[in-house]
C-alpha cells in the first residue's frame, strides 16, 4: 500500500469499523447489574443522594419534604486511554490483517472497561471515604447531623449461618424516619475462593442427607474475579450501589497524517482507544459487605459534601 493520505484515511476507516463493531457486540458482564449509567455533560457531576431513599406519606397538615442538599457527592470524569502503534514497514507490505484482532480486542476492553472496576470498586469501599468521611462500608455511618446511623460492615467467612446473619443485617435497615426500608437481599457477589460455598448456600435444593435447604436460590449469586475473601449481599431491585456517569463513549482515534511526528520520526502511525466516564459508589446502605482478609487499597476520599 502506498504512504499517501488518501491510504491512511482508507487505513482509519477501516481500523475504525472493527474498533466499533467490537464496542457494539462486546457481552455486557452480569456485574452491571450494580450500576445505574447516566449521561454527563460536564467535567463533574453532582448527587443529592438524600434524593434516593424516602416514601410517599399520607398529606395531612403539610407536605413532607426532602431536602435534596443535605447530602451531595460530586463524581468527576476521567480519562482512559490505551494506544496502539502500526510500523509503517507493515502498511506499505499490506500486511494490516495482524492488526486486525489487536483492534477488536481494544475495542472489547474499552466497552467493558467500567465493568471490570467493580471489583475494585467493592474492594476499596473499604478503605474510600464515602460523604460522611468514614468508609463506603463501615459500621459507622452517620448523616444528617447524626439524625441517621447505619452500619454495612461485617467480619465473617461466608457459611450459611454468617449468609443468614448478613441477610437480616441489610434486610433490617432502617432509613432517616426510623421506618425498615424494605431492602430484600438480590445478589450475593464472592470472589472465586467463595465460589464453591455460595454455590452450595445458594444452588444445592437438599443437604445433609436430604434436608431442604432453606437458602436454595434465596437470591442470584455472581462470582467476581480479585475479590478474596471479601463477599457481598445487594439488594439492586431498584437503587443501585453505583453509577456511572458516561461522558465520551469509547471510541478511536488516530494520529495518522503524512506529517504526524510518529510516522517521520518512529516509522510508526498511532492509534488511540479512548472513553472518558466517572464512577462511584453512590447508595451503600442497599449493600451489606464483608471483609474477611486483609485490604490493600491505598484511603481516598469521595468528593463530596453531607
Amino acid at each position: 500500500m502506498e504512504f499517501n493520505e488518501g491510504n491512511l484515511a482508507i487505513l482509519y476507516t477501516g481500523l475504525q469499523a472493527k474498533f466499533e463493531e467490537a464496542v457494539r457486540e462486546a457481552e455486557v458482564p452480569d456485574a452491571m447489574r450494580l450500576v445505574t449509567t447516566v449521561p454527563s455533560t460536564t467535567y463533574e457531576e453532582q448527587y443529592p443522594t438524600a434524593g434516593l431513599f424516602g416514601d410517599l406519606e399520607e398529606l395531612l397538615d403539610e407536605l413532607a419534604m426532602t431536602n435534596l442538599w443535605q447530602m451531595v457527592q460530586s463524581v468527576p470524569n476521567v480519562v482512559w486511554a490505551r494506544g496502539l502503534a502500526i510500523k509503517r514497514v507493515h502498511m506499505e507490505d499490506n500486511r494490516l490483517g495482524l492488526y486486525n484482532i489487536s483492534i477488536q480486542r481494544l475495542g472489547r476492553v474499552a466497552a467493558t472497561h467500567a465493568a471490570r472496576r467493580i471489583p475494585r470498586l467493592l474492594i476499596q469501599g473499604f478503605v474510600t471515604n464515602w460523604i460522611d468521611a468514614v468508609p463506603l462500608w463501615s459500621n459507622n455511618h452517620s448523616l444528617l447531623g447524626g439524625a441517621w446511623t447505619f452500619d454495612n460492615l461485617d467480619h465473617l467467612p461466608l457459611t450459611a449461618a454468617n449468609f443468614e446473619t448478613v441477610v437480616r443485617n441489610l434486610e433490617t435497615r432502617r432509613d432517616p424516619d426510623g421506618k425498615e426500608m424494605g431492602l430484600t437481599a438480590t445478589v450475593l457477589v464472592v470472589g472465586k475462593p467463595n465460589k464453591a460455598t455460595a454455590q452450595r448456600i445458594l444452588k444445592r435444593q437438599f443437604i445433609g442427607g436430604g434436608n431442604s435447604n432453606e437458602h436454595y436460590e434465596e437470591c442470584d449469586l455472581m462470582v467476581l474475579p480479585n475479590l478474596g475473601e471479601s463477599w457481598f449481599v445487594v439488594d439492586d431491585s431498584d437503587v443501585k450501589p453505583f453509577v456511572l456517569q458516561e461522558r465520551n463513549p469509547a471510541e478511536l482515534e488516530s494520529q495518522t497524517t503524512a506529517a504526524s511526528e510518529a510516522p517521520f520520526m518512529r516509522e510508526e502511525f498511532i492509534y488511540k482507544a479512548r472513553r472518558r466516564y466517572g464512577m462511584q459508589g453512590i447508595a451503600p446502605w442497599v449493600v451489606q459487605a464483608v471483609d474477611w482478609g486483609a485490604t490493600d487499597a491505598p484511603t481516598t476520599t469521595t468528593t463530596a459534601r453531607a
